[in-house]
């Protein structure tokens, strides 16, 4: 949740320059951290409708773009968004579940076990 008329950012934007040839990319905060913590660089978009076109330019350098796309629709439209914006990887995630709660549950193997599939 957001004050109207603050302008919208992407967090976690150190992850930029940490990450080498792949940075992945969520919907929230707090999985951007998540995934960050487990050692998937990541930023995130704090949700599913606040991306910004001028954003794409951000991705450009990158070789491969990952974004966690969550188990509901907002995900899968965002997944969407990701794909044709930066020509994202999509890595789907359960229903019900976000990067943080599969850190939180099973670890920093599980989630890099879904970027590697």
């Amino acid at each position: 949740m957001m004050w109207h008329g603050l302008p919208v950012n992407l967090y976690n934007v150190n992850a930029l320059h940490a990450a080498g040839q792949s940075i992945a990319t969520a919907e929230g905060e707090i999985d951007a951290l998540s995934s960050t913590l487990a050692g998937i660089p990541c930023v995130g978009i704090s949700g599913a409708t606040k991306w910004q076109d001028h954003w794409k330019n951000v991705f450009e350098d990158f070789s491969s773009v990952y974004v966690w796309q969550e188990g509901d629709e907002a995900g899968k439209k965002f997944g969407d968004r990701m794909v044709a914006e930066v020509n994202a990887i999509r890595v789907v995630l359960p229903p019900h579940e976000d990067v943080n709660s599969i850190w939180v549950a099973s670890g920093t193997e599980a989630l890099r076990a879904r970027i590697r599939k």
